[in-house]
């Protein structure tokens, strides 16, 4: 059976153009994650056989292949970053993230919204922020010509983008749920548990 996807409560069925392209977004995200961390398992199993293949032959002709990616780790680390940030708005919109819903729980119902309102607006701005300054490290970095040391100079800018393409739809995220608050519609990372356990039991 398919997995279900993760839908933001009341807008299943005909949901608008918008609110599908925003959860194909958070989920063409996700998937791309998936994707780099898959990338860093093949080249690391590559050169790990690669360097179990050589000791082999050195032990037994007393050669050695010299099977090498040049700069593996370096790559690998790169690919860990991209999966690591452009996992972010998959896995709140998923609402998999840890949220502490000590206090919203204690409050008065009438404060619950707005403080919601008020921790989901300040996160939009918190992540614009820091999108528009990775957006000028970006922008910089390519400008000056920077690379990252190591036995590949691969320039700085490819890694930082994956970074800014990350945050970007991170910051669309929180937005998203910003706008769903205003509307008196729960957030995507809202989902009540008890949702989650009857879908995995209608698995």
């Amino acid at each position: 059976m398919a997995p279900n996807k993760p839908q933001v409560p009341g807008w299943e069925g005909n949901a608008p153009f918008l609110r599908r392209f925003l959860d194909g977004l958070y989920l063409q995200s996700g998937r791309l994650a998936a994707v780099f961390l898959v990338a860093i398992c093949l080249i690391v199993s590559v050169q790990v056989l690669g360097n179990a293949l050589d000791r082999l032959l050195l032990l037994t002709t007393g050669q050695q292949l010299g099977i090498v990616i040049p700069g593996y780790a370096d790559i690998a680390g790169l690919f860990l970053s991209a999966s690591t940030f452009l996992a972010l708005a998959y896995t709140l919109t998923s609402g998999e993230l840890i949220r502490v819903r000590l206090l919203l729980a204690r409050l008065p119902v009438r404060w619950q919204i707005p403080v919601e309102l008020w921790c989901s607006g300040v996160a939009t701005l918190i992540m614009g922020a820091t999108t528009w300054y990775t957006l000028a490290l970006v922008m910089e970095s390519k400008e000056y010509g920077d690379t990252l040391p190591g036995m590949v100079a691969i320039p700085l800018f490819i890694p930082q983008s994956a970074m800014l393409i990350g945050l970007s739809i991170l910051t669309i995220a929180f937005a998203d749920a910003f706008c769903a608050v205003c509307q008196g519609k729960p957030a995507h990372y809202d989902r009540p548990a008890a949702d989650k356990l009857g879908n995995l039991q209608s698995n």
